[in-house]
């Protein structure tokens, strides 16, 4: 059956009210990991980092990889490079990931 306007409106309202609300919680998960509230991980911005920001991303997607993720998963969910991880991770001297 085809939707009403109206329909079709409160429909897309609820889908966004749901989108919305998962976008709280995951930035609400990664301000508890990070420690940082307006962390803003991508990777246009990324180059910019500082050593503090690269130390806080290695080990964000450290976390992510203890909790069974494979590291581009881990990487793409924190908005970095598989590349800018490991350049970072060698640049630092930040030993090889170890599973815990």
């Amino acid at each position: 059956m085809y939707e009403t306007s109206s329909e079709s409106i409160s429909s897309f309202m609820h889908w966004a009210a749901g989108r919305i609300a998962r976008e709280v919680e995951e930035n609400e998960a990664i301000e508890k990991e990070t420690g940082v509230r307006n962390y803003q991980p991508d990777s246009v911005c990324a180059r910019f980092y500082n050593e503090d920001d690269k130390i806080k991303a290695i080990q964000a997607v450290n976390y992510y990889r203890d909790e069974g993720m494979k590291t581009p998963d881990a990487c793409k969910k924190f908005g970095i490079c598989t590349s800018s991880y490991n350049r970072w991770r060698r640049q630092l001297g930040v030993p090889k990931y170890k599973r815990k």
